[in-house]
């Protein structure tokens, strides 16, 4: 009979075990997803980021380069020199951002085309306004503002893109933050009433041994008497 007890003390906590062990996977599955999702979206918007640094600052070496051809003033030509060294570590880092987006990568391998291009336009602008021509100088400004939409438009194509993977990974972020809390609870009550019920069944175990002990050695005792 004591053997069969042990038995089933055993078992018993086997099986609280196994099931805290569940729920302990359970919850860590959750706050794992939740923190994958929230890393997804935080990814998206560094994309973002720096696809509008990217454009921006091509809009303010523009900018700023025509300010030049206007008044001859070199100030002006800051935009310039801060795009040149801003840009290429940029396109860098969005490329590498993206790297599990082969649709994205080829628009962003586009953006660089298009960058290496309007400083090909802009350098020599950027340069004594007398050594060119009227008609070099209008040709090149024509072909950058061309260039200048063209960038507007896959920028807009880029972002359109970084918005829909952001709608569908703020929704999974959504359902993690919403899960998380409740799969948690959920586990923390499972683990109480697990131990609970574990401490109840050993000690119905323990006082139903005493009593077998007891009975026992009222019989023993009886039997005793009665040889006597």
């Amino acid at each position: 009979m004591m053997l069969k007890n042990d038995t089933k003390i055993i078992a018993g906590l086997a099986l609280a075990v196994g099931m805290l062990l569940l729920t302990a996977a359970a919850s860590f599955w959750s706050i794992k997803g939740l923190s994958r999702q929230t890393a997804q979206v935080e990814h998206t918007y560094q994309v973002m980021q720096e696809v509008e640094t990217i454009t921006a600052a091509l809009k303010d070496a523009q900018a700023g380069t025509r300010g030049y051809l206007l008044t001859g003033d070199t100030v002006y030509l800051r935009p310039y020199s801060m795009a040149t060294g801003l840009l290429p570590a940029s396109l860098v880092r969005v490329q590498a951002l993206t790297t599990d987006n082969p649709a994205q990568q080829a628009r962003l391998d586009s953006l660089r085309q298009l960058v290496e291009q309007e400083f090909r336009i802009l350098r020599p602008l950027t340069e004594i306004k007398n050594s060119q021509s009227q008609s070099t100088m209008q040709t090149l400004l024509d072909t950058d503002r061309q260039t200048l939409r063209q960038v507007r438009k896959l920028y807009a194509r880029i972002k359109t893109n970084e918005l829909s993977l952001l709608a569908q990974r703020s929704a999974l972020q959504d359902v993690f933050e919403r899960a998380t809390p409740i799969v948690v609870l959920i586990s923390a009550v499972l683990a109480v009433l697990i131990v609970v019920w574990l401490v109840r069944k050993i000690v119905r175990e323990l006082a139903d041994n005493r009593r077998l002990q007891n009975e026992l050695a009222d019989i023993n005792a009886e039997v005793s008497r009665r040889i006597a």
